[in-house]
């Protein structure tokens, strides 16, 4: 009488060799099998919200200041963009599931430079604007300027 195959023993002329060893397969005793566990990925770190405004605020400063009709708002932008950027590095450093620091860090150096900026337009307009004998120059180079271009300034 024949004897039946085992059906745990794998036949080589039917089924493909297997890649890994499986769970049913039979084994001594001496060998030890690890289990497989599924890993997570790591949740990525978000970007503080503080350091993303920092930056955003930051690049405004330096824009309104560039523009020079806005350096006062120029100077209330850095002023915000320093703020919310030392809160952002602060929290990104401190807790370990934010992220932020350079983006911070970024607002921080844009808001100094909007602020400082803001600030030197604010001054020469200010030193401008309380010094009569350079109101009394460009009044005198507008009226020139004026006459050459044939426009009346008699008023």
């Amino acid at each position: 009488m024949a004897r039946e195959p085992d059906p745990r023993t794998p036949d080589p002329r039917t089924d493909p060799p297997a890649a890994e060893p499986r769970a049913t397969d039979p084994r001594p005793d001496d060998v030890v099998v690890e289990e497989r566990r599924s890993v997570e990925a790591p949740v990525p770190a978000k970007t503080s919200a503080a350091a993303a405004f920092a930056l955003v605020f930051g690049l405004s400063a330096l824009i309104c200041a560039v523009a020079v009709i806005s350096a006062p708002v120029a100077v209330l932008f850095g002023i915000i963009a320093i703020i919310l950027g030392v809160v952002g590095r602060g929290r990104a450093k401190r807790e370990w599931h934010v992220a932020g620091s350079g983006v911070a860090m970024s607002g921080i150096i844009l808001g100094v430079l909007g602020l400082l900026l803001g600030g030197l337009i604010i001054a020469g307009v200010a030193t401008f604007l309380s010094n009569p004998e350079l109101q009394q120059d460009l009044r005198q180079q507008i009226e020139q300027q004026l006459e050459e271009q044939g426009v009346d300034t008699d008023d």
